[in-house]
């Protein structure tokens, strides 16, 4: 995301990060110099200031505590947003996000409709998010109440039947939600950042889930019917009860 240049995105900006200000320290304190930004009657200057705190509210939303582990055992819900320029998504567990995305648009999606936007919007993050939460149910939230009606829909457009047919491949419960509500993905939306946040948070969860489940992972993997084997044969080479096809396979994979 980009400095802000005017007082109206300073406003966005704000709004968007006080949805997690309660897990951000001195979040006041530390927003001080951008909330002085918003002052009508005050010439917008960028200043030393301003950046520190705007690089300080960013870095503290894409960690923890504002950043959250996924929790398989707990629904998820899914915020999105298009604008004119692009798409953004949230990922959230319990009012609070587990992953952020978002990607600018090309030009020929430039011109889709507001709703084809809307619905591109859904498509593309629950195709990123997936890995998350597979097939438990999800609770996809829009402000573009059209998209609640997508599967009762009339006259939809080749593109629109196309993606009806991906999202039902999920398990989707609908919701409608005022802009005021999705303040997050707006934001996100309108200011794309390809998917930088996206892939340092995915990383950043993989690895914290993985390090902190990492003997239990081990004891799965361990007695997994076909995994087991290949454990059990680099530990010992003479393991007779190898399959020699997942070994040469595992050889392939790991050269």
């Amino acid at each position: 995301m980009k400095s802000l240049r005017n007082s109206k995105e300073a406003s966005k900006f704000l709004g968007m990060s006080q949805w997690y200000a309660k897990f951000i320290k001195n979040y006041v304190d530390l927003c001080e110099p951008l909330y002085n930004l918003q002052r009508k009657l005050k010439k917008f200057i960028w200043s030393i200031e301003a950046q520190k705190a705007f690089d300080a509210v960013k870095a503290a939303i894409t960690k923890a505590p504002v950043l959250n582990l996924p929790n398989f055992k707990k629904p998820f819900e899914l915020f999105t947003d298009a604008s004119s320029i692009g798409v953004g998504a949230v990922l959230n567990q319990e009012q609070r996000p587990v992953v952020i995305a978002s990607r600018s648009l090309s030009a020929a999606k430039r011109n889709y409709t507001i709703t084809e936007r809307e619905c591109l919007a859904v498509v593309w993050a629950l195709n990123k998010f997936r890995t998350y939460f597979g097939s438990l149910p999800i609770k996809a939230i829009t402000d573009h109440a059209a998209l609640t009606h997508l599967t009762n829909g009339k006259n939809l457009s080749n593109r629109m039947i196309g993606w009806a047919l991906k999202l039902a491949e999920f398990n989707i419960e609908w919701e409608h939600r005022l802009g005021t509500q999705n303040t997050v993905a707006d934001v996100l939306s309108r200011n794309p950042i390809e998917s930088i946040i996206g892939e340092k948070v995915n990383c950043a969860i993989i690895r914290d889930l993985v390090l902190s489940s990492r003997d239990q992972l081990i004891k799965e993997q361990r007695t997994d019917p076909e995994l087991g084997h290949i454990y059990r044969y680099l530990e010992n080479p003479d393991y007779s009860s190898v399959n020699v096809a997942i070994c040469v396979n595992w050889s392939r994979i790991f050269g």
